[in-house]
């Protein structure tokens, strides 16, 4: 994979606007494909402040950085299931995104308080 022309890997911080702002400039980056998550949820609950500082201002400076550089045309957000809950095993298709929330880690995080 590192001797495609159309890959290229930078060790970078999603929180670190400076390098976020330059890869999107530098190689003209029309499209962001953001996975929006740490993986092990079930860990948030030991450090959540961590998860929230990752996930929620990650997101943002990615936002922020679409808006200030202006070439991003493309921002598909992507999140795990507990936005939604659990799918059914029997499921041909993934929760949809009109069906109601149904936050199980908030729920989970209430009951150990």
């Amino acid at each position: 994979m590192t001797s495609s022309q159309n890959f290229k890997f930078v060790k970078g911080d999603i929180v670190g606007a400076n390098i976020v702002n330059h890869l999107l400039m530098e190689e003209k980056i029309d499209t962001i494909m953001h996975f929006a998550a740490q993986t092990h949820v079930d860990n948030s609950f030991g450090n959540s402040m961590e998860f929230t500082y990752n996930n929620i201002y990650g997101t943002h400076v990615l936002l922020e950085g679409c808006r200030v550089t202006n070439h991003v045309k493309r921002f598909i957000c992507v999140s795990t299931d507990e936005v939604y809950g659990e799918t059914k095993l029997d499921t041909d298709v993934g929760n949809h995104e009109h069906l109601s929330f149904f936050p199980q880690i908030l729920t989970q995080q209430q009951k150990q308080v």
